[in-house]
């Protein structure tokens, strides 16, 4: 605090101001309203004096404010009082993504909709990377980072079907930003496929025209889950590039097999985000001749001439296979080095699957 002497005309008022700061500005307010100083004078012989001192003697009897904090007290479990500060550097990549923007821009083509997609899709992205949960627990946390929740739990699943609606889009969206930001790494393409169980007893019915003819498929099926479970799933193929970075995935019906799943997968890839060549590395369970007739056969594009490194069991190969590896015939060795330039040795030699498979009227040999 200190006194403040303002200029009237001819004769100059005293009073008791406090500064303070708001938002970055200096701001006062008055505190005591004392009087003109040549009022003060017949009962002060000097009343700018007599009054310093006694905002001198109001600031040194103010003792200042404390908060005491417990370093050993804990929160409640179901406090809303803790926040998480961490995501900010997640919220920073998601920006960069511009993600809120596609999904502005889409909720701006709806009607009807009272709660923000964004908002929604923001809180689904943390929770899963921070704390990876159900939807439901996933809202229950929403109070925990300092974005607006202003959606309750039913607008968190009716926007699911949006985003499933949008998932194409959003793959091609991030996959563009990717690689102007970072950089795609297509020299290897990494392939697999995993799976989904709910505990529901019955399949999802196919969806039927009047002839019987499939227009959509359930996707709840039951099928070869690798968790031996009874109940149906959904299973999804996840391909990522060399940096092990995702760049694209589909979910299909659980009761197809895996090895249907890839070939689709890359066309889509190749199609949308306009990639050359790609070579696919995947486990035995995508080991087909089909597969490889595919990638292997240039994608009947000279051009763009895709490969493929498959894992193969020996142990659980047939006998002419294992008679194959065992044979040392064929194999060639090469040298490279690595990123520190040690030289690394690899030994190995090619082998013909023998199958011809006919695309478009052309005859590929895998």
């Amino acid at each position: 605090m200190f006194l403040k002497k303002t200029p009237k005309k001819d004769r100059v008022y005293l009073s008791i101001v406090q500064g303070y700061w708001l938002d970055g500005k200096s701001k006062q307010r008055t505190i005591q309203k004392i009087g003109y100083v040549d009022e003060l004078e017949s009962e002060f012989s000097d009343p700018i004096a007599h009054f310093t001192q006694v905002v001198q003697e109001m600031n040194e009897s103010q003792e200042p404010k404390k908060i005491e904090i417990s370093t050993t007290s804990k929160l409640s479990p179901d406090s809303n009082s803790r926040k998480n500060l961490g995501y900010a550097v997640l919220k920073r990549i998601y920006a960069l993504l511009e993600l809120h923007q596609l999904l502005q821009n889409k909720q701006n083509q709806l009607k009807n909709i009272e709660y923000n997609l964004n908002h929604i899709f923001l809180l689904l992205v943390f929770n899963r990377i921070l704390e990876p949960s159900s939807k439901k627990k996933a809202f229950e946390r929403r109070s925990r980072y300092f974005e607006r929740a202003d959606y309750s739990l039913d607008d968190v699943y009716r926007s699911l079907d949006y985003f499933s609606h949008y998932s194409k889009e959003i793959q091609k969206h991030l996959n563009h930003k990717v690689s102007n930001w970072i950089g795609r790494d297509y020299s290897r393409s990494y392939y697999d496929v995993t799976n989904y169980y709910f505990e529901i007893p019955y399949n999802d019915d196919d969806v039927l025209d009047e002839k019987g003819n499939v227009l959509s498929k359930g996707l709840r099926k039951k099928g070869y889950s690798k968790e031996n479970r009874k109940t149906p799933i959904v299973q999804m193929g996840l391909l990522m590039d060399s940096n092990g970075l995702p760049m694209a995935y589909d979910i299909f019906p659980g009761n197809e097999s895996e090895k249907t799943s890839m070939l689709p997968t890359i066309r889509r890839v190749k199609k949308e985000f306009e990639v050359g060549r790609i070579v696919v590395v995947a486990d035995r369970g995508l080991n087909t001749s089909d597969n490889i007739a595919l990638l292997a056969g240039k994608n009947l594009n000279p051009k763009h001439n895709d490969g493929y490194i498959y894992g193969q069991s020996v142990a659980g190969g047939s006998k002419e296979f294992k008679k194959w590896v065992l044979d040392r015939k064929g194999y060639v060795t090469t040298k490279e080095k690595d990123e520190d330039g040690n030289e690394i040795v690899f030994v190995h030699k090619s082998r013909k699957v023998a199958k011809t498979v006919t695309l478009k009227g052309h005859k590929w040999e895998a």
